[in-house]
């Protein structure tokens, strides 16, 4: 699956996803024409719920370039091409899908960072996305990989929109990391 960020329509990156899926991982036709459908109709929405029922099964992939074009292209789609009510309920399933897989911990780390970055800056979905990724390097004794980002993230969160509780949950838990850190 080559990535083709910025090159093609929504529906030829939504069909080259679907196609990745369906022939190389799930090896189903039928998944491909359903996916086809979906997109033909214009239901990305349902088209990437159904993708992520699947997604666990792209971590059987053995090239973990792969695994990460596929979640950053899905990314992408979603957070530019769905409804902005729909953005935060998928987001937050793919981060399930990534961080409960059989992966390497390293790997889920690079894939939620891919989906931190694809974030705009003042995006109020980076919260999550950042809380999971920190919650889960210290979880996994990772938090070395991170660690040059938390000092950012008090200036981070001010950019952020989100309520003024989110923003002390997340500081409380930067704050409780680099202490037992130390």
């Amino acid at each position: 699956m080559a990535l083709l960020i910025g090159r093609g329509s929504v529906s030829d990156l939504a069909t080259e996803l679907a196609a990745f899926l369906a022939e190389k991982v799930l090896k189903d036709e039928g998944a491909f024409k359903i996916f086809e459908a979906l997109i033909a109709e214009g239901k990305l929405v349902d088209l990437f719920t159904k993708v992520l029922d699947s997604a666990p099964m792209v971590f059987g992939q053995k090239n973990e370039k792969k695994v990460e074009g596929f979640f950053s292209v899905l990314c992408s789609l979603v957070i530019n091409e769905t409804p902005k009510e729909s953005v935060f309920p998928l987001l937050q399933r793919m981060l399930d899908v990534v961080l409960s897989s059989e992966v390497a911990a390293l790997l889920k780390i690079r894939i939620v960072s891919n989906i931190f970055n694809l974030l705009s800056m003042t995006s109020e979905h980076r919260h999550m996305v950042f809380y999971k990724l920190v919650r889960f390097a210290c979880d996994s004794d990772k938090l070395d990989i991170i660690r040059p980002y938390l000092k950012d993230a008090a200036s981070w969160i001010n950019r952020w929109e989100m309520p003024v509780e989110r923003r002390r949950e997340l500081l409380l838990l930067c704050s409780e990391v680099t202490v037992d850190d130390d």
